[in-house]
């Protein structure tokens, strides 16, 4: 008899709109990638690629499945449903952060049998073992799960990963690499982030904790990477990479040493008080490493804001961070976010003053204005359920919430700031456009890159101006192509 398989499930909407070039699903990969290594059978299907109606459900031991907050686990739900028409024994078990943020929630759908909650490696290991062996889960830890007749049991917590020892991606588990955008590759060298934002939702997920891999397991790793899969640029997607300076620079070095800088480009997650404190040999030495791209979050251009939300971040450190940047020649993305509690629309305009300075210094620095998401978990997410925020009331009805972009929903804001905060998000994402699709002799294309491009007129105008009442003209095409215009 065939051994029985783990199939892991990427949501997507078949057929994608965009057949090749999509991006390559890191967080699956890592799952699966451990569970080969420990002698498991498993099978990565990807829904943008393939039609889920295709998919053996043969002699299956469970499948899994993870989704972001929003129109992806509406792509999810779909898909468990599927599943569940074409054999309802298999056990649907999900991951991922919405899961392990809003658990509780989750289990309650028809379509969730079981939570990987937190890191998912050695839970849903733990878990597969004891589905084959039929033993009871009650003692694997960071497992929630649900019984036939409806009861819940929510195990005890798993502690965090020694993540120092887990393997390099086994990209083969994709089959045909050539459906996938290798230009970008990502590794993640660390987890964790020791800053206290009260937004953010590491608060809730790390508990402030930090952790990384060696400089040399990291270097192995690039190296295995370009190897594999030959990328033009590595992001480490580490939720704060240069935590370690020292590490930074081991790494920095051992690229060198072996050449690795001529291989590809690098990047990663930075903060601007950091970058506003290193010496310019340091800066030289991740040039000299190939680095890149940095990112960073400057969320507002208040220090009031700044203080609120505890990013210990000041506004001149902002615009040293950025005058660094330029100097050797980094292309940085800054993010902000707009509309939190406290913000008065003075505040969201100082925001807009700094972007103005940042865009100054440097043309090239992508800017993003992201409208404030009440995360679980976080300290401002009970401030936020305060001021009148009504998450939704299953799981399945966060696949129709608008992650980051829809100031709508936010009900501390009146009638008028919120299409104040909805214009300037939205004026920054289209005067942000750097390129432009290739052109197609289709109607709807057609119509489309036309109301983009007045679109793009009418935000630089605003933008210029200062005018962002009454944005008729951008929310009502927005709304009309449902927010698919310039995305």
């Amino acid at each position: 008899m065939a051994k029985k398989r783990v199939v892991v499930i990427y949501p997507g909407k078949y057929p994608s709109s965009k057949e090749i070039g999509q991006t390559l699903p890191m967080g699956p990969l890592a799952v699966l990638t451990y569970l080969k290594n420990k002698g498991i059978n498993v099978e990565f299907f990807d829904a943008r690629h393939k039609d889920v109606s295709e998919l053996n459900l043969d002699n299956v031991i469970l499948v899994g499945l993870n989704a972001f907050t929003g129109g992806q686990i509406t792509q999810a739900v779909d898909i468990a449903k599927t599943v569940r028409d074409k054999n309802p024994s298999i056990p649907l078990v999900w991951g991922g952060i919405h899961s392990s943020l809003y658990p509780k929630q989750t289990i309650q759908s028809k379509y969730v049998d079981m939570i990987v909650v937190g890191e998912g490696e050695e839970t849903i290991y733990e878990l597969v073992k004891a589905l084959e062996n039929k033993t009871p889960l009650n003692d694997i830890k960071g497992l929630l799960w649900k019984e036939k007749n409806g009861d819940i049991h929510i195990n005890e917590s798993r502690p965090l990963l020694d993540i120092e020892n887990l393997p390099f991606t086994d990209f083969s588990l994709l089959g045909d690499l050539g459906k996938y955008n290798l230009d970008w590759v990502s590794i993640g060298s660390s987890r964790g982030c020791p800053h206290r934002c009260t937004f953010c939702f590491e608060v809730a997920f790390y508990k402030f904790k930090w952790r990384s891999k060696s400089a040399i397991k990291t270097v192995d790793e690039i190296q295995d990477t370009i190897r594999k899969v030959h990328p033009k640029n590595i992001f480490f997607n580490d939720d704060l990479f240069f935590v370690n300076k020292k590490r930074v620079e081991d790494i920095c070095q051992e690229i060198i040493k072996r050449g690795l800088n001529k291989e590809c480009c690098f990047g990663g997650n930075c903060r601007l008080d950091y970058l506003a404190r290193y010496e310019d040999e340091f800066l030289q030495l991740l040039k000299d490493a190939n680095f890149k791209y940095l990112n960073f979050g400057g969320e507002s251009g208040s220090q009031k804001i700044l203080n609120y939300v505890k990013k210990d971040l000041k506004i001149e450190e902002t615009l040293k961070a950025a005058e660094k940047l330029k100097k050797f020649d980094f292309i940085p993305t800054i993010s902000f976010v707009i509309g939190t509690p406290l913000e008065k629309r003075e505040d969201l305009m100082e925001t807009v003053k700094l972007v103005d300075s940042l865009m100054k210094i440097d043309p090239r620095a992508n800017l993003i204005l992201f409208i404030f998401n009440p995360y679980p978990g976080t300290p401002m997410y009970e401030e936020a359920i305060k001021s009148g925020f009504k998450e939704p009331d299953s799981f399945e009805g966060w696949g129709q919430y608008a992650m980051f972009n829809d100031a709508f929903k936010l009900p501390w804001l009146g009638k008028d700031d919120q299409e104040v905060v909805q214009c300037v998000s939205n004026c920054m994402e289209l005067i942000s456009t750097h390129s432009r699709p290739k052109w197609e002799w289709d109607p709807i294309f057609i119509l489309r890159y036309v109301a983009k491009s007045f679109l793009i007129s009418s935000a630089k105008i605003r933008w210029k101006y200062k005018f962002f009442e009454y944005p008729l003209e951008i929310l009502t095409v927005e709304r009309l192509y449902n927010r698919k215009l310039y995305r």
